[in-house]
């Protein structure tokens, strides 16, 4: 888990437990008591998506105190941005 500027640090890890895809209603109607975000504002952000996707979490590890990325990876880039995909898995081109 990574904290953004300007923090900057790794908070810690977690394996995922299973990836949820299905209607957004029933992704909802399964993840709406842990989402940390209100119906609203996902029924908003998935807004006519057909399949929406959950990441399960397990047990958080959280690191005292948090790590700089640096001290492990040197050319560590903060992730930036993300990406909608029409298709899952996506096309591979050759």
């Amino acid at each position: 888990m990574y904290a953004t500027k300007p923090e900057g640090r790794l908070l810690g890890e977690f394996p995922i437990r299973r990836i949820l895809a299905g209607p957004p209603e029933a992704i909802w109607a399964a993840t709406a008591a842990g989402a940390g975000l209100d119906g609203a504002e996902f029924a908003a952000y998935f807004r006519s998506a057909p399949i929406a996707y959950a990441i399960e979490v397990g047990t958080v590890q959280a690191y005292d105190p948090p790590a700089d990325p640096r001290t492990v990876l040197t050319d560590f880039v903060a992730p930036q941005s993300f990406q909608y995909l029409d298709a899952w898995p996506p096309a591979v081109s050759s």
